[in-house]
């Protein structure tokens, strides 16, 4: 039984936050990217490592979570994810167990980089759109017969 060997006491994840702009609190979306540089005898257990961070990411308040591989040099993975604000940014990491922060170190400490991963942060310049019958992830299955449709612009005359 998991349960009972689970380790969920709080462990928060401490990331060294030197940023040049600080955001508000109600800022975002933030996304976050973590850039590791993993040699090919590690790649196996990084993924199943990744899978369980992006777990919880997921968990702890992100609303989406990726991994990807650099096409132009083999090794270099990069995990990105969303929050919706800086406040749920922080949050994240307040919310981590003892578990989760173990399991973000070992996948920290597969890099083969000269430094720690490069942890990057972003802030949306532009607020999502939502638009009738689209969630965040693409298509709702609503019905949107009723919603108005968006007019089309006439072309151009004499193009």
């Amino acid at each position: 039984n998991f349960v009972t060997e689970a380790r969920v006491d709080e462990a928060p994840l401490e990331h060294a936050l030197d940023l040049a702009v600080v955001p508000d609190h109600d800022d975002g979306p933030i996304t976050i990217t973590i850039d590791y540089l993993i040699p090919s005898d590690d790649r196996k257990q990084f993924g199943s490592l990744m899978r369980e961070v992006q777990a919880a990411c997921r968990r702890n308040g992100a609303f989406q979570c990726s991994l990807a591989e650099n096409l132009d040099q083999s090794g270099l993975f990069r995990l990105e994810y969303h929050v919706s604000t800086w406040a749920e940014y922080l949050r994240l990491h307040l919310r981590m167990t003892v578990d989760e922060t173990k399991v973000y170190k070992e996948a920290g400490d597969r890099h083969a980089g000269d430094s720690e991963p490069i942890i990057r942060h972003f802030r949306s310049t532009q607020r999502f759109i939502q638009l009738p019958g689209f969630g965040f992830s693409g298509r709702t299955f609503v019905n949107t017969s009723k919603m108005p449709r968006p007019k089309m612009l006439a072309p151009a005359s004499g193009a």
